[in-house]
């Protein structure tokens, strides 16, 4: 289509141009004399001259027109060559943006997908995370066993609700504070806090507080809190009310000494019983074997022997409740024999 342009357009400025040029031609040798002659028509030599002159200054006019023509040709088809290097430069400066916009769509499509599935993979990282976190508060929150967490400045961060409970205390009235508040006994708090920078974790009983001012025994474990990066950030404690365990430790222990004291008393009764018993027993056996000396029918030696053997039974009997109430007391002394 351009190059069809550029043909037609050359062809009209030939056309043109040539039609200009064939009446200028026609001006110069056909009418321009007859109008000469009869302007000069006294002298034909001057109107020769005049028309020699004329023809020659119309024809240079005619030349220079025509090269001028030329040379606006020429210099048009320089511009439309011009013009089509320069279309054919931008055409393929045009394909080249073409390919590189393609290929730069490409590479954000590609970085685009990337992203969309970082942006995924981090949603399902932090929908873990949060879920992980969830369980971990769950846990801290349905322990029955208080769990209290401080920063370093011993500040409370964390008051589950096993230790609202126990205390007394809701958790926006003890976060924030030193867990000082906590303790009955001040000089127990900078104890604990020393032993903590001395071992880096412990397990003692301490005297709490609670909100109404009552006194409870606790054991604590404690240890180091720190993050991801290993970094100290806090205590964290697991404490237990042992206040129960305590009554029934001390329950025990008087029942243990009351047992104890029963023991004693049943040991000291067998003793005493058993001597008494022992006394006549003897004396059973003593007769029983002096008549055994003395002359007697067959009838009453039997007797008299029955009567000494179930003695001496009742005395082997005695013997062993003895030895058992000395063990019982710890009093059972062992003598050296030597068996042959």
């Amino acid at each position: 289509m351009k190059y069809f342009l550029k043909v037609s357009f050359l062809r009209n400025i030939f056309v043109v141009s040539t039609f200009i040029s064939a009446l200028s031609l026609v001006l110069l040798f056909f009418v321009f004399p007859h109008v000469v002659s009869l302007i000069t028509s006294n002298s034909e030599v001057e109107a020769a001259r005049v028309l020699f002159f004329c023809q020659a200054g119309f024809s240079a006019l005619a030349l220079i027109f025509l090269l001028v023509l030329i040379s606006l040709l020429i210099k048009a088809d320089k511009n439309f060559r011009r013009k089509e290097e320069i279309e054919d430069a931008l055409k393929k400066e045009n394909a080249d943006l073409v390919m590189q916009i393609h290929d730069r769509t490409e590479k954000f499509m590609e970085i685009n997908d990337q992203l969309k599935q970082e942006i995924s993979e981090r949603n399902l990282e932090e929908e873990r995370l949060r879920k992980a976190q969830q369980y971990i508060e769950n846990l801290i929150e349905s322990s029955i066993d208080m769990i209290i967490s401080v920063d370093q400045d011993r500040n409370i961060v964390e008051f589950n609700s096993a230790a609202q409970k126990i205390f007394g205390y809701e958790k926006k009235e003890v976060l924030g504070k030193s867990i000082e508040m906590l303790y009955a006994d001040p000089d127990q708090f900078v104890d604990t806090k020393a032993l903590f920078k001395k071992r880096g974790s412990f397990n003692v009983e301490i005297m709490n507080k609670r909100k109404n001012g009552e006194v409870f025994p606790s054991l604590v474990s404690a240890s180091v809190l720190k993050d991801r990066d290993e970094n100290t950030i806090g205590v964290m404690g697991i404490s237990r009310d042992i206040s129960e365990e305590k009554r029934i430790k001390r329950e025990l222990i008087e029942s243990k000494e009351m047992a104890e004291e029963a023991s004693k008393a049943k040991a000291e009764f067998l003793a005493n019983m058993s001597h008494e018993i022992r006394t006549p027993l003897n004396g059973i056996i003593g007769m029983t074997e002096l008549m055994m000396c003395q002359e007697l029918d067959r009838d009453q030696s039997d007797l008299i022997q029955t009567i000494s053997q179930e003695a001496n039974f009742l005395n082997h009997i005695i013997n062993n409740v003895l030895d058992f109430s000395k063990i019982e007391a710890g009093k059972l002394e062992f003598e050296k024999s030597l068996l042959i």
